[in-house]
């Protein structure tokens, strides 16, 4: 619906100084600026000054001359009055009459649009005005289809109700954090915390209501217009069942509502939203099956179920019209997941994760059509046999296959990597030396497998890697000097091994090392001297269960940070160094290990 059509306007139009002030004084002095426009181009000043006139305020300003024989239309700007002020002073008539005097003002009121209030003030929406100058000077108004705005039309009952209908809800819903403070009778709900209207129509068009609120979910059904695009309502604690009605909300392009406690199965009513960018039902209690015209959302980009109780399959007709689907969410559900060996998906994903859900056989062979594909956590599915060799061509940035039955050789991955996770699993053989291409790893997870070999000897291109987990494998031979290039590491396990030799002095050069674990391997030699100066941060000190020998060195009386050294089972002798008992972490709660 148009708020208003193009207006006729006559060239030689007179606007002069008494015609302006009638139109000022019929608006009830509110008029605060006029802009001009005709063939010669804008023309603007402000009207008004504390304690003037419109018409003393041309005047003084000698501005009245620019005007005379210019006007093809005037916007004016200000704060307009009520539409019942506007109906009692403005008579009413035909957009018709006196078409060749006419001239078009556009009443302004906050920004561009002016919006309808319970006291008839007028706030969002867009009134057009007619001034007729007739032979005898006076001045008449009407307003250009004066129906659409009258106070009995049903827009403006709409607008009312929402406004109504949002102040029931409020009334319904507890709020401990009262963040719906700024709901109140007499503000304009679109300056609402958390209410967002429509630029065009003053509709209320959004709602964005996360976090502590208390209520059930069908109380909101009232205030959900129908022209409703956006709902946020995640991290309360929303209860009860998810309404029918709000497959009426054909305009709704976000539905948010993750984390709360709703209940019962999603309404078969959500396939009439077409419009349907993000559903995000996450962290509920919702049971049943999912619909299966929930494939039928063509513009569905976000779909998260993750956390839920619903039952039954996925299966190919659940995607079947999902095309725009980039971001599918469906961890720890006892949903299984059914798709064919040969299934040609019609979406590209970017992310997926389906965290201890029932997959089940072999790596899914469709995701090999996922070229966009970035994100991927198929951890803790029952994954079983080897990785397939393709999934080097799939630029992954993370990958989380932990706890699944894989086993098999590591293929060559993208070099694009971030996060990569294979542990607890059944991999074999040695890691591959393409992992020296991933230059911007941040965490590597290989531990508890039957990986052996040499570890790589690249450490030095690792210069972002926070966590390098390779604990209970079979690796052998030395820790590489290399280790030292890797000075951003904060966590490094390499416990469980077969590890020889000593320890490397290049891990000095990781001063960021929190955890350095290399506990239950064949290490020997002497304890590097190592001091607060080069690991001011270590907290975990485990070197058990290998062959060191000689003496504690007493440097390790200033690593100030330390809350677990643990140095049992090995061939250390000479005295324990007094300072050692003076560590105040550990005395908070530490550890100070030295048998078993």
């Amino acid at each position: 619906m148009r708020l208003f059509r193009d207006v006729q306007r006559s060239e030689g139009m007179k606007l002069s100084a008494e015609s302006i002030a009638k139109l000022d004084r019929n608006l009830q002095g509110r008029l605060e600026s006029i802009q001009v426009n005709d063939k010669k181009g804008p023309y603007g000043f402000q009207t008004h000054q504390e304690g003037q006139t419109t018409s003393s305020a041309l005047k003084r300003e000698n501005k009245l001359a620019k005007l005379e024989g210019r006007t093809l239309s005037v916007e004016v700007s200000g704060k307009c009055p009520s539409l019942y002020h506007i109906s009692k002073s403005l008579p009413l008539s035909s957009a018709e009459e006196d078409k060749n005097s006419e001239i078009v003002i556009i009443a302004f009121a906050e920004g561009i649009f002016v919006r309808a209030f319970p006291s008839f003030h007028l706030m969002r929406m867009i009134i057009v005005l007619t001034a007729v100058e007739t032979e005898n000077g006076s001045f008449r108004h009407f307003i250009k289809d004066f129906g659409r705005f009258s106070i009995s039309s049903p827009f403006l009952a709409a607008i009312l109700g929402e406004r109504k209908a949002l102040l029931r809800f409020k009334a319904s819903l507890l709020d401990p954090s009262n963040r719906l403070s700024s709901w109140k009778q007499n503000n304009d709900c679109c300056t609402w915390q958390g209410v967002k209207c429509s630029k065009v129509t003053g509709h209320v068009i959004g709602l964005d209501l996360t976090k502590d609120l208390i209520t059930s979910f069908k109380n909101l059904s009232g205030c959900s217009s129908h022209n409703l695009e956006s709902l946020s309502l995640g991290y309360n604690e929303l209860y009860g069942h998810f309404p029918e009605e709000l497959g009426e909300l054909k305009q709704l392009t976000e539905l948010s509502i993750e984390f709360n406690r709703l209940s019962g199965p999603l309404p078969s009513s959500l396939g009439n939203l077409r419009a349907l960018r993000v559903l995000d039902v996450q962290e509920n209690q919702l049971s049943g099956e999912i619909p299966i015209c929930l494939g039928q959302l063509s513009n569905l980009e976000t779909f998260a179920i993750s956390y839920n109780f619903f039952k039954g399959s996925l299966s190919e007709t659940h995607f079947d019209k999902l095309s725009k689907l980039e971001h599918f969410y469906a961890e720890y559900m006892t949903l299984e997941f059914r798709v064919g060996y040969d299934w040609v998906p019609p979406f590209q994903l970017k992310r997926l994760t389906m965290r201890s859900s029932k997959i089940g056989g072999q790596f899914p062979q469709w995701l090999q059509t996922q070229k966009t594909l970035s994100f991927l956590d198929l951890s803790n599915c029952s994954i079983r046999g080897t990785l397939p060799k393709w999934l080097r061509y799939i630029n992954l940035t993370e990958l989380y296959l932990s706890n699944n039955h894989i086993e098999g050789p590591i293929p060559d991955l993208a070099s694009s990597m971030i996060t990569l996770d294979l542990s607890d699993n059944r991999i074999n053989g040695s890691i591959p030396e393409s992992l020296c291409e991933m230059k911007a790893l941040n965490n590597l997870y290989l531990s508890n497998n039957h990986l052996s070999g040499n570890l790589l000897d690249c450490w030095g291109n690792f210069h972002s890697l926070d966590v390098a987990r390779l604990s209970s494998n079979q690796f052998s031979g030395v820790i590489p000097n290399s280790i030292g290039g890797a000075y951003s590491l904060k966590r490094l396990h390499l416990n469980n091994n077969s590890l020889t030799g000593k320890l490397p002095s290049t891990l000095c050069n990781c001063t960021m090392l929190m955890v350095l674990d290399v506990g239950d391997n064949n290490l020997s030699g002497k304890l590097p001297e190592w001091n607060g100066k080069y690991l001011f941060y270590l907290l975990v000190l485990r070197l058990r269960n290998n062959d060191f020998y000689g003496a504690i060195p007493p440097a390790y009386c200033q690593l100030y940070q330390l809350q677990i050294l643990d140095l049992a089972d090995n061939k250390l002798t000479g005295n324990i160094p007094h300072c050692l008992g003076n560590f105040s972490r550990m005395a908070n709660g530490g550890e100070f290990l030295f048998h078993r």
